[in-house]
């Protein structure tokens, strides 16, 4: 997943700063998403 969005930013040419804080911004809302799904998981009891 890294690589496929690495190499989409780099086949449009931003600067590698640029595409290492969008990278990191796509993986801190993956971790965002994960933990709010386990927490709503296990409030219903389904963990």
């Amino acid at each position: 997943m890294i690589q496929s969005i690495s190499s989409g930013l780099t086949l449009v040419n931003l600067d590698s700063s640029l595409r290492y804080m969008i990278t990191g911004a796509v993986l801190l809302l993956a971790v965002v998403i994960d933990s709010l799904s386990r927490r709503s998981r296990r409030a219903a009891g389904r963990a």
